[in-house]
Protein backbone atom coordinates (compact mmCIF):
# COMPACT_ATOMS: atom_id res chain seq x y z
CA UNK A 1 0.00 0.00 0.00
CA UNK A 2 1.70 3.15 -1.13
CA UNK A 3 0.92 6.21 0.60
CA UNK A 4 0.02 9.47 -1.07
CA UNK A 5 0.11 12.85 -0.43
CA UNK A 6 -3.34 14.72 -0.70
CA UNK A 7 -3.37 18.57 -1.25
CA UNK A 8 -6.01 20.54 -0.02
CA UNK A 9 -6.65 24.48 0.61
CA UNK A 10 -8.70 23.67 3.77
CA UNK A 11 -9.70 20.54 5.93
CA UNK A 12 -13.01 20.22 3.87
CA UNK A 13 -11.32 19.59 0.47
CA UNK A 14 -10.08 16.52 2.28
CA UNK A 15 -13.59 14.70 1.98
CA UNK A 16 -12.25 11.03 0.43
CA UNK A 17 -13.08 10.61 -3.16
CA UNK A 18 -12.82 6.98 -4.83
CA UNK A 19 -9.69 7.98 -6.61
CA UNK A 20 -6.73 7.26 -4.81
CA UNK A 21 -7.73 6.99 -1.53
CA UNK A 22 -7.14 4.09 0.60
CA UNK A 23 -10.18 3.01 2.46
CA UNK A 24 -10.68 1.51 5.46
CA UNK A 25 -12.94 -1.75 5.17
CA UNK A 26 -14.17 -4.23 7.58
CA UNK A 27 -13.24 -7.72 7.30
CA UNK A 28 -15.89 -10.10 5.25
CA UNK A 29 -16.20 -13.57 6.63
CA UNK A 30 -18.70 -14.57 4.58
CA UNK A 31 -16.44 -17.13 2.71
CA UNK A 32 -16.17 -19.08 5.91
CA UNK A 33 -19.43 -19.50 7.29
CA UNK A 34 -20.38 -22.66 6.01
CA UNK A 35 -17.41 -23.78 7.98
CA UNK A 36 -18.59 -21.86 11.12
CA UNK A 37 -19.15 -24.58 14.20
CA UNK A 38 -19.74 -22.30 17.74
CA UNK A 39 -19.99 -25.84 19.48
CA UNK A 40 -16.34 -26.26 18.27
CA UNK A 41 -14.72 -23.35 18.91
CA UNK A 42 -13.17 -24.24 21.78
CA UNK A 43 -11.79 -27.58 20.29
CA UNK A 44 -8.46 -27.89 19.37
CA UNK A 45 -9.51 -29.16 16.02
CA UNK A 46 -11.28 -25.99 15.13
CA UNK A 47 -7.73 -24.03 15.17
CA UNK A 48 -7.12 -23.88 11.51
CA UNK A 49 -11.01 -22.27 11.13
CA UNK A 50 -10.42 -19.61 14.07
CA UNK A 51 -6.88 -18.88 12.12
CA UNK A 52 -8.02 -18.70 8.96
CA UNK A 53 -10.60 -15.97 10.16
CA UNK A 54 -7.92 -14.02 11.99
CA UNK A 55 -5.52 -14.26 8.99
CA UNK A 56 -8.84 -12.80 6.77
CA UNK A 57 -9.29 -9.93 9.67
CA UNK A 58 -5.61 -9.11 10.34
CA UNK A 59 -4.81 -8.69 6.49
CA UNK A 60 -8.25 -6.31 5.83
CA UNK A 61 -8.03 -4.68 8.81
CA UNK A 62 -4.23 -4.85 10.52
CA UNK A 63 -3.21 -2.88 12.56
CA UNK A 64 -6.18 -4.09 14.26
CA UNK A 65 -6.90 -3.82 18.24
CA UNK A 66 -7.20 -7.58 20.03
CA UNK A 67 -10.86 -6.93 21.44
CA UNK A 68 -12.10 -5.59 18.05
CA UNK A 69 -10.60 -8.85 15.68
CA UNK A 70 -12.24 -11.05 18.69
CA UNK A 71 -15.49 -9.41 18.56
CA UNK A 72 -15.31 -10.00 14.20
CA UNK A 73 -14.77 -13.57 14.92
CA UNK A 74 -17.62 -13.61 18.05
CA UNK A 75 -20.17 -12.23 15.11
CA UNK A 76 -19.02 -14.10 12.61
CA UNK A 77 -19.89 -17.15 15.31
CA UNK A 78 -23.44 -15.62 15.56
CA UNK A 79 -22.48 -14.46 18.87
CA UNK A 80 -23.42 -10.96 20.32
CA UNK A 81 -21.27 -10.53 23.20
CA UNK A 82 -17.40 -11.06 23.01
CA UNK A 83 -16.77 -12.65 26.64
CA UNK A 84 -12.78 -12.95 27.87
CA UNK A 85 -12.63 -16.22 26.97
CA UNK A 86 -13.10 -15.95 23.20
CA UNK A 87 -11.13 -13.09 23.70
CA UNK A 88 -8.39 -14.56 25.31
CA UNK A 89 -8.66 -17.67 22.66
CA UNK A 90 -8.18 -15.33 19.87
CA UNK A 91 -5.54 -13.59 21.12
CA UNK A 92 -3.50 -16.70 21.81
CA UNK A 93 -3.95 -17.87 18.82
CA UNK A 94 -3.36 -14.38 16.48
CA UNK A 95 0.28 -13.89 18.77
CA UNK A 96 1.60 -17.24 17.54
CA UNK A 97 1.47 -15.71 14.25
CA UNK A 98 1.28 -11.93 14.37
CA UNK A 99 3.64 -9.17 15.36
CA UNK A 100 2.18 -7.00 18.02
CA UNK A 101 2.23 -3.41 19.15
CA UNK A 102 0.81 -2.69 23.10
CA UNK A 103 -0.51 0.55 23.37
CA UNK A 104 -2.16 2.19 25.96
CA UNK A 105 -5.70 1.46 24.73
CA UNK A 106 -4.60 -2.27 24.12
CA UNK A 107 -2.65 -5.04 21.95
CA UNK A 108 -2.46 -4.46 17.93
CA UNK A 109 -2.21 -7.15 15.24
CA UNK A 110 -0.28 -6.30 12.26
CA UNK A 111 -0.25 -7.93 9.20
CA UNK A 112 2.89 -10.36 8.49
CA UNK A 113 5.56 -7.92 7.11
CA UNK A 114 4.73 -4.41 8.50
CA UNK A 115 6.61 -2.03 9.78
CA UNK A 116 5.57 -1.84 13.15
CA UNK A 117 6.78 1.69 13.75
CA UNK A 118 5.12 3.45 11.13
CA UNK A 119 2.03 3.00 8.71
CA UNK A 120 2.25 4.22 5.25
CA UNK A 121 -1.34 5.99 4.62
CA UNK A 122 -4.32 6.63 6.68
CA UNK A 123 -7.45 4.41 5.67
CA UNK A 124 -10.70 6.67 5.43
CA UNK A 125 -13.73 5.56 6.47
CA UNK A 126 -16.47 4.37 4.00
CA UNK A 127 -19.88 4.03 4.74
CA UNK A 128 -20.85 3.18 7.87
CA UNK A 129 -17.07 2.04 8.34
CA UNK A 130 -16.24 5.06 10.80
CA UNK A 131 -13.32 3.96 13.51
CA UNK A 132 -13.41 5.53 16.92
CA UNK A 133 -9.83 6.60 17.22
CA UNK A 134 -9.12 4.33 19.81
CA UNK A 135 -9.57 1.15 17.88
CA UNK A 136 -6.88 3.08 15.00
CA UNK A 137 -3.37 2.02 15.99
CA UNK A 138 -1.30 5.22 16.68
CA UNK A 139 1.30 4.98 13.51
CA UNK A 140 -1.87 5.13 11.45
CA UNK A 141 -3.14 8.26 12.97
CA UNK A 142 0.12 9.89 12.91
CA UNK A 143 0.05 9.22 9.08
CA UNK A 144 -3.07 10.95 9.16
CA UNK A 145 -1.21 13.78 10.88
CA UNK A 146 1.56 13.59 8.25
CA UNK A 147 -0.95 14.32 5.41
CA UNK A 148 -2.91 17.70 7.03
CA UNK A 149 0.83 18.78 8.49
CA UNK A 150 1.38 18.56 4.12
CA UNK A 151 -1.62 21.28 3.88
CA UNK A 152 0.16 23.55 6.00
CA UNK A 153 -2.47 23.26 8.59
CA UNK A 154 -1.24 23.60 12.78
CA UNK A 155 -3.22 23.73 15.76
CA UNK A 156 -6.68 23.47 16.20
CA UNK A 157 -6.97 23.84 12.80
CA UNK A 158 -5.06 20.08 11.81
CA UNK A 159 -6.68 18.69 15.08
CA UNK A 160 -10.42 19.57 13.54
CA UNK A 161 -9.02 18.54 10.22
CA UNK A 162 -8.00 15.16 11.65
CA UNK A 163 -11.01 14.32 13.47
CA UNK A 164 -12.93 15.46 10.09
CA UNK A 165 -10.89 13.14 7.54
CA UNK A 166 -11.32 10.22 10.36
CA UNK A 167 -14.88 10.88 9.96
CA UNK A 168 -15.90 12.12 13.44
CA UNK A 169 -18.50 13.64 14.43
CA UNK A 170 -18.09 14.96 17.29
CA UNK A 171 -14.34 15.15 19.02
CA UNK A 172 -15.17 13.56 22.54
CA UNK A 173 -11.84 14.35 25.16
CA UNK A 174 -9.99 10.81 24.75
CA UNK A 175 -10.36 10.97 20.77
CA UNK A 176 -9.04 14.72 20.70
CA UNK A 177 -5.74 13.12 23.53
CA UNK A 178 -5.37 10.16 21.02
CA UNK A 179 -5.18 12.74 18.03
CA UNK A 180 -3.36 15.69 19.47
CA UNK A 181 -0.61 12.73 20.62
CA UNK A 182 -0.49 11.65 17.05
CA UNK A 183 0.04 15.40 15.86
CA UNK A 184 3.04 15.72 18.28
CA UNK A 185 4.36 12.51 17.53
CA UNK A 186 4.10 13.48 13.81
CA UNK A 187 6.22 16.81 14.27
CA UNK A 188 9.27 15.01 16.08
CA UNK A 189 9.70 12.59 13.74
CA UNK A 190 9.62 15.64 11.11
Amino acid sequence: MAARKIYAKNADELTPTTKNINFFQVSDLSSLFSRVDAKKFYEPDYNPILEEMIAQVISAEGPVREDVLARRIARAHDWARTGARIQSRIKELAKKHYPTTKEGIGLFFWPIGSNLATFPVFRRPFGQNVRPVDEIALPEIIALAREISVQGMEGENAISAMARVAGLQKLHTSSRHRIKKAWSESKMHD
